[in-house]
C-alpha cells in the first residue's frame, strides 16, 4: 500500500495531532493542575504565616501590658488592691477637684485564678471636674473597670453634679485562697 503525497502529509498531521493530545492529556495538564494546587498550597501557607507573625505580634503586645499590669496594681491580695485603688482614686479626686463622700470596697468572688472586688463610691463636684475625674478612672494604669454609673444634678443650673459610680477590679489569687474558697 503505497501513500501519495497528500496522504503523507495527512498521516503527519494526523500523528502530530494525536501526539498533541497524548502531550496535553499526560503532561501539560497534570503539569497545570499541579502548579495550581502549589500556588493554592504556596497561599495558604503565606495565610498561616501572616497568621503567626500577628499572633506573635499580638502575643509581646499582651505580654507587655500583662507585665503593666502587674506592676501597676495586679496584686496576689485584696487588701493590698483595695489600698491601691482607694489611694488612686483619692488622689485623682483631689487633682480633679472633685469631693468624694463615699468609698465603699466589697471583696466579691474568687473564680479560677482571680478574684474580684467592687468599689462603690460616691462624689460630687462641677460637671468639668466629674469628667476629668470619670476620665482618670477610665485610663488608670490599675486594673479598674466601670460597672455602672449614676450622675444627677443638685441643682436646675447644672452647676454641681452628684456621681455614683461602681467599679470592679480584679486580683491574682493564690492556690490557698482559691482551696479556702472551695472548701467555704
Amino acid at each position: 500500500m503505497a501513500l501519495n503525497t497528500r496522504e503523507k502529509y495527512i498521516m503527519i498531521i494526523a500523528v502530530l495531532a494525536v501526539a498533541f493530545l497524548a502531550a496535553d492529556n499526560f503532561l501539560v495538564t497534570p503539569m497545570l493542575e499541579k502548579r495550581d494546587a502549589l500556588t493554592k498550597e504556596l497561599s495558604e501557607a503565606q495565610t498561616r504565616l501572616d497568621q503567626s507573625r500577628s499572633i506573635i505580634k499580638r502575643k509581646n503586645v499582651i505580654e507587655k501590658q500583662w507585665n503593666d499590669l502587674l506592676a501597676n496594681g495586679l496584686t496576689e491580695n485584696a487588701q493590698e488592691l483595695e489600698s491601691s485603688v482607694l489611694r488612686y482614686l483619692k488622689d485623682s479626686s483631689v487633682k480633679c477637684g472633685v469631693s468624694l463622700s463615699g468609698l465603699q470596697p466589697e471583696v466579691k468572688s474568687v473564680k479560677d485564678k482571680m478574684g474580684q472586688v467592687e468599689f462603690t463610691v460616691s462624689a460630687s463636684g462641677n460637671m468639668a471636674a466629674i469628667s476629668e475625674f470619670l476620665w482618670n478612672i477610665e485610663t488608670s494604669p490599675l486594673p479598674i473597670a466601670v460597672i455602672n454609673i449614676q450622675l444627677g444634678s443638685v441643682d436646675e443650673t447644672a452647676s454641681k453634679m452628684n456621681l455614683q459610680v461602681k467599679l470592679s477590679s480584679v486580683y491574682l489569687t493564690s492556690e490557698k485562697q482559691q482551696k479556702g474558697n472551695d472548701n467555704g
